[in-house]
């Protein structure tokens, strides 16, 4: 109590997902690992490094780069006398994990943020990355007995997308031309062109 400063240590958690569970078996599974992980929260995360040592690179964090972060920290007006007082939103010009989702619980319930390496992202990325992750929500609170690779990410627009047009590479090329004539075309039209190499040759 008598102390002001930054209090948070990072929990590095690892989700498997090898064997496909049920929505309901990863919960469980992530509950367990995070009580597990809670246990041993007064370890730094700094001596958690130390102690794997990973390969360290300047381009992204050691262990992990997703964060996901949740304040439920109960919110109060503060008062004083003669003051008025305001909540300033930080304008965030770096981020030290490629994706970050950060949540704060509210009477109205969650809302979040997510902060990205634009190096990494785009914005368009991002935003379809948020409605994916709403689509996998949504499915996984509707029937907890599917299994993870069972969720559905794509929209019906996204998966038209993706299986359809995507694929729509078809061209028109000449019916009635045998493949040997139609390489003395390309051979009439490029005559100096490169058609086969074998070597240096």
């Amino acid at each position: 109590e008598p102390l002001i400063g930054f209090f948070v240590n990072t929990l590095a958690l690892r989700v498997r997902l090898e064997d496909n569970p049920s929505v309901a078996a990863l919960l469980s599974r992530v509950k367990a690992d995070a009580l597990n992980a809670y246990a041993h929260q007064d370890l730094p995360f700094e001596q958690v490094v130390e102690a794997l040592q990973p390969p360290r690179s300047l381009s992204h964090s050691p262990i992990f780069q997703v964060m996901l972060a949740l304040d439920n920290t109960p919110v109060h007006n503060l008062e004083l006398s003669g003051l008025t007082i305001e909540p300033l939103e930080p304008e965030l010009k770096t981020t030290h994990f490629d994706l970050s989702l950060s949540l704060n619980e509210s009477e109205q319930g969650l809302s979040g943020s997510l902060v990205y390496a634009s190096d990494l992202f785009d914005k368009t990325t991002i935003q379809r990355l948020a409605g994916q992750l709403e689509r996998v929500l949504t499915a996984m609170v509707a029937d907890e007995q599917q299994r993870v690779l069972e969720l559905p990410l794509l929209s019906a627009e996204e998966r038209q997308q993706v299986l359809v047009d995507f694929n729509a590479t078809a061209a028109p090329y000449p019916q009635q031309a045998l493949i040997h004539q139609l390489f003395e075309q390309q051979a009439a039209r490029a005559p100096a062109a490169i058609a086969l190499r074998y070597g240096d040759e």
